[in-house]
This record gives C-alpha cells, structure tokens and sequence, in this order.
C-alpha cells in the first residue's frame, strides 16, 4: 500500500487563500523523483487493481503516471498489456509500437507485439518477428555481458 499521500491542489484563476503561509505541492513527476520506493510500491498497487478486476482503475494510474514520467517504459509496458487483456488491441499494439519506436531491442515489447499480431490473424509477420526476437535477445545478452 502507498505509505504516502499525494496531495492535489487545484486553485481557480484569481481565487485567493486565506491561509498567509504558501503550500509548496510536489508534481507527481517530483514526487515520483523523490521518492525510489514509491515506484515498486505503485508496481503492486497497480497489480492488486489488476487482480482484483478495476482494470479502468488500473488504467487511470497507469494513464497519470506516463504523463508524469513518459521516459519511464515500464509504465507504458504495463498499460500496453492491460489494453491487451482487456481486448483493446489496436491501441495496445500503438503503445507498444510506441516504446519500439526508442527501444527497438525491447525483448519483452516484441514479444508482446509479436504476440498481438497473432492473435490479430497476421501470423506470417509474426513469424518475420520472432526473427527480429531472436536477435532482440542476442543484443540484450551482448548488452548484458557488455555492462557486467
């Protein structure tokens, strides 16, 4: 469960406060940046909605999330297999056409996609995909042993 709140504050143009003290409110993008643990403990909120069937919720987090943090991939993976189980293909496939388009080697998106594909009656690219799969996995290794 999220330890910490989120506070939101919206002011209307030219509406005053009545308190003298200024609050300082954090974006969710600096309160994401500030915070390391916040991100895995939002990976199991996330997850505890999808388990429990509020996949719209689920989406709306994931949604506010990516605008506060469009680098972060993981975000749009998520929202990208949620869309796909809940049978939204076509705007899975974009999601994941999306991150393909700054990571082209991202082997779990390719899969994803790839996957999408199939079940979309496109079998004979999917095919031509698992090529590009296997040398997707090929260049995480080299990456991998690279950095060790």
């Amino acid at each position: 469960m999220i330890t910490q709140e989120i506070a939101f504050v919206e002011e209307k143009e030219g509406e005053k406060t009545q308190d003298p003290k200024p609050k300082k409110t954090l974006s969710l993008y600096e309160f994401l940046e500030s915070n390391d643990e916040l991100a895995e403990e939002l990976k199991s909120y996330i997850y505890q909605k999808i388990e429990n069937h509020e996949d719209e919720e689920a989406l709306s987090i994931l949604n506010s999330l990516i605008s506060a943090q469009p680098n972060v991939t993981h975000w749009k993976f998520l929202f990208g297999r949620l869309l796909s189980d809940m049978g939204q293909t076509e705007k899975a496939r974009k999601v994941f056409e999306e991150i393909l388009q700054s990571n082209p080697f991202s082997y779990k998106t390719l899969f994803e996609n790839a996957l999408l594909m199939d079940r979309c009656g496109e079998g004979e690219i999917v095919l031509k995909w698992f090529e590009v799969l296997a040398l997707a996995k090929k260049e995480e290794k080299v990456r991998e042993a690279r950095d060790a």
